[in-house]
């Protein structure tokens, strides 16, 4: 086991400027291929404001407010046969949060060249794709929980609305009518981005300490969390690599994927810093200083994925094995996952009702933690019910209820979109936890809120 360091972020930025200068001369070749063909570039912007209210102040150094500021922009530029390059950058920033990192970051959601010849193959109706540097890899069928998108690394400032990272990778594909291969390699994984150290994401009330497990943890009333540097296991950071295969046919595609690499969510170890024994209960521990360490280790997933389509309603499935490959035993083990779910379209007056019903079985080795690498968890034995409703106007409604069945904990959403103008949206929409202290869901039951929204399109 090893501590990331200099060393790995010397790495990162060496893998970058690889890839970069291989795309690079991938995308002059395949423009001068191209013989001088104009291009065409194109930009857009996306400015999200999500000002948000918490209706309880849990204290401890957190904030019962956040004014979250996401900016998404993409430029692309192409030729009118083989080579389009495309850089977009994200900025995420929040004035009032209680965590400093939080207060403003940047990171890049794709940077690469697509390469697509089209004088390669025989047939015409095929297609070879070469995408090369900053990608965001979305695999899998189903919605909410998706046992087969194991790829990206994520971020989870707003861990009910995670993002994907892009990844430093070469992809490569062919695709025809009815199949599509892909393989991707990734020199050097990205690090998921973890809450603040000071974020109400954190556990607040209860934690269990799985090394201790005849102990309880009980957070003292002053507490605070501090990160310690990520731990890499087995260089599981290095040489990540998969591969997808579909199949499409008239209203049945099937997939098959093959991954081997970093979880998108690290482990998270908990040392306690600073700990009392509660003078009221000899087995319960007061802790006052926590460290979060995030362990990055190898997993091996291969999973089977279909959609049938009818001709108003949809079924997806999903099954998915994963394992642990480095032979740590303290680290996460195997977990193997089943997904079902019906999408169905009714027509109401001038308006669509979309009804979707999900059902999700998950089989693990270890209980679940209620750190934030724990939260698909809530998923083990779950029921999930949504609902969509698109009026004719410039109205859409949303609202989903998720029932965790193993650990008696729920959650709801509703939502109100209203669209002023092609470029400006609004939202409206409230959360709202359920579940018992220390279950994955009962954790954040003290974070229902209320969210506004404005997006501006440009």
């Amino acid at each position: 086991m090893r501590t990331g360091g200099n060393l790995l972020r010397a790495s990162r930025s060496l893998s970058f400027v690889a890839l970069f200068s291989i795309a690079l001369s991938i995308g002059l070749f395949g423009a001068r291929a191209s013989q001088a063909a104009s291009w065409k570039t194109k930009f857009t912007n996306t400015l999200n404001l999500q000002p948000s209210y918490y209706f309880e102040d849990i204290g401890k150094g957190t904030s019962q407010s956040s004014l979250a500021i996401r900016d998404e922009a993409e430029w692309t530029a192409r030729t009118q046969r083989d080579v389009k390059f495309r850089f977009a950058p994200w900025f995420y920033s929040d004035p009032v949060a209680a965590s400093a990192t939080e207060k403003a970051m940047f990171d890049i959601n794709e940077a690469n060249i697509d390469w697509r010849p089209k004088n390669l193959l025989r047939d015409q109706t095929a297609e070879i794709a070469v995408q090369i540097g900053l990608n965001r890899i979305a695999w899998g069928v189903t919605d909410f929980y998706n046992p087969l998108d194991v790829v990206s690394a994520r971020r989870y400032v707003d861990p009910l609305n995670s993002e994907k990272r892009a990844v430093p990778s070469i992809d490569l594909s062919w695709e025809s009518d009815a199949w599509r291969v892909e393989g991707i390699y990734i020199p050097l994984q990205q690090e998921s981005i973890m809450p603040g150290e000071n974020s109400r994401w954190l556990p607040r009330e209860v934690f269990m300490q799985s090394q201790f497990n005849e102990f309880t943890f009980q957070l003292a009333p002053e507490f605070r969390y501090s990160y310690a540097g990520a731990q890499v296991v087995d260089d599981a950071l290095h040489n990540n690599y998969g591969l997808r295969l579909e199949r499409r046919g008239s209203g049945l595609d099937l997939t098959a994927v093959f991954f081997q690499g970093a979880p998108t969510a690290p482990a998270i170890a908990t040392p306690v810093v600073d700990a009392h024994t509660d003078p009221q209960d000899a087995s319960r521990i007061l802790a006052y200083h926590i460290l979060l360490q995030p362990t990055y280790y190898l997993r091996r997933t291969v999973g089977l994925g279909a959609v049938v389509t009818m001709e108003t309603m949809i079924f997806r499935m999903a099954i998915a094995d994963s394992a642990r490959v480095t032979t740590s035993a303290a680290l996460p083990g195997w977990s193997q996952s089943a997904v079902v779910g019906m999408e169905k379209n009714l027509a109401i007056a001038t308006s669509t009702l979309t009804l979707l019903l999900q059902a999700t079985y998950v089989e693990s080795e270890e209980q679940a933690g209620n750190t934030v690498a724990s939260l698909d968890r809530i998923f083990d034995r779950s029921w999930l019910l949504g609902l969509r409703l698109a009026t004719s106007g410039a109205w859409t409604y949303n609202a989903a209820v998720l029932f965790d069945s193993l650990k008696q904990g729920s959650y709801g959403l509703l939502k109100a979109e209203y669209k002023v103008t092609d470029g400006m949206a609004t939202s409206l929409q409230g959360d709202w936890f359920d579940g018992a202290a220390g279950t994955p869901l009962g954790t954040y039951r003290r974070n229902r809120r209320l969210t506004l929204g404005a997006s501006f399109f440009f």
